[in-house]
């Protein structure tokens, strides 16, 4: 990893000894991903082969540095460490159950020893579903302290997120860290920046790369440059009824572009923009964005937004999300086009299709060779699972994670960054300068 110096940080937005009263215990969900409680009853000896890949580089042109990831597929025996990994979970919301149900899948791989959240009720209900010996703190520092984890989860609210971490990181203890991983590419490069000097992990939970049909599509592009080829150009789509998302809650934290760190694009929009770098093997260079700022969003939230956006490679798309979809259930759709195949994700599977280098010459064939992504419905395949498993392998190996380093975050964080600028200023924004 690069250790880059702190450069034009923004200043924390909360005091962090505050941390208990703005609400750690708020609801943490996120949107878009299943929530459900631990699953029972699986082989605790599971030798399954879980495929993990590499996910791709982010370049910080004003550093002069290019962050580059090896580009592999990995395949990695899963079979039971000798000893457990000691983690805390840190936040007691919705989002932390969909992160527990890992546990007593691999109980020899991974084991619960301790939650936080300022609201102790919270932390000890979380606690006593995952087994008498798990303790429950209201204060993460005092966690830090006494139950001394080897990794920490961190599923908090987003504008705690780098507070926290850090302090973890400072107490020489490696994270995963919900999406968005830091409100900033600045925070990010500093905690990547203290996680580098210390040889700690330091993981973003960007978990769809993890799913298995987003796993299959990008094996089957990688097996052929005929699959899909270059992306050139892609549009994605997402909708959300806000008030249906906050049980018409005012003033909830992901309304707020301060705790937030942007609106419907930061909180339900930024799985679809990671998704996109995955499977179309580029970042993005530049973003031109327009929006509106309804209520119920707040302190600079954008209610909607349209982006226009340039990749490295020279394709292009498009990002439509509206937080203010009345009477309309949650979407969240893409279509990618390569210069042989195409992939989408509209009401329904990923679907992928391919010409392997033949010309489409017939109206019917458009309608013809569409696949359906195998999408496993076995818990152990969960994509928040296997992104605990990886967590943890990388932790006890003392190798990076093969996904979600923060350099291969790095490129989604600044591309948040971009569109939160442009909305400001309306004005196209250079991402790698940012």
């Amino acid at each position: 990893m690069r250790a880059d110096p702190l450069t034009a940080r923004r200043p924390l937005l909360a005091d962090h000894d505050q941390l208990g009263h703005l609400g750690i215990g708020a609801r943490g969900d996120e949107p878009g991903e299943q929530i459900g409680g631990a699953v029972k009853g699986h082989d605790q000896q599971d030798t399954r082969q879980s495929v993990f890949f590499d996910c791709f580089s982010a370049f910080d042109e004003r550093q002069g540095t290019i962050f580059r990831a090896e580009s592999r597929m990995m395949n990695r025996a899963t079979t039971a460490s000798p000893s457990p990994l000691r983690i805390a979970l840190i936040g007691a919301g919705g989002i932390s159950r969909a992160h527990t149900k890992a546990f007593p899948l691999f109980p020899n791989r991974i084991r619960l020893v301790a939650v936080a959240d300022t609201a102790l009720s919270a932390a000890r209900s979380l606690a006593a579903e995952n087994g008498a010996d798990v303790s429950a703190f209201a204060d993460h520092r005092e966690l830090i302290a006494e139950a001394r984890p080897e990794a920490a989860v961190i599923t908090l609210p987003h504008y705690l997120h780098y507070p926290v971490a850090k302090d973890f990181l400072e107490a020489g203890i490696p994270v995963l860290v919900e999406k968005p991983v830091t409100h900033t590419a600045s925070e990010l490069r500093d905690l990547n920046a203290l996680a580098s000097a210390k040889h700690l992990v330091l993981m973003a939970g960007q978990m769809r790369r993890f799913g298995s049909a987003a796993r299959h599509v990008k094996q089957w592009i990688d097996a052929s440059p005929e699959n899909f080829g270059e992306l050139r150009s892609f549009d994605a789509v997402v909708q959300v009824n806000v008030d249906a998302y906050t049980g018409g809650k005012t003033g909830h934290w992901i309304l707020d572009g301060l705790k937030a760190g942007g609106g419907v694009i930061a909180s339900f929009g930024i799985h679809r923009v990671d998704l996109v770098r995955m499977l179309g093997g580029a970042d993005f260079s530049e973003v031109t964005a327009i929006g509106r700022f309804d209520a119920p969003f707040l302190n600079g939230a954008e209610s909607q937004a349209s982006v226009l956006f340039r990749m490295s490679n020279g394709a292009t798309g498009t990002l439509h999300a509206n937080g203010r979809a009345p009477r309309t259930a949650y979407m969240d759709s893409f279509t990618l086009h390569g210069t042989h195949g195409s992939i989408m994700e509209v009401a329904g599977p990923l679907r992928y299709a391919t010409t392997t280098g033949a010309v489409t010459q017939q109206w019917g064939h458009q309608h013809e060779g569409w696949m359906d992504a195998p999408d496993s419905s076995d818990p152990r395949d969960d994509a928040f699972v296997q992104q605990l498993l990886e967590f943890a392998a990388s932790v006890q190996s003392g190798r990076p994670p093969s996904c979600n380093t923060p350099e291969m975050n790095f490129n989604t964080i600044a591309c948040m960054d971009a569109i939160a600028e442009s909305l400001r200023t309306g004005r196209t924004v250079n991402v790698a300068k940012l």
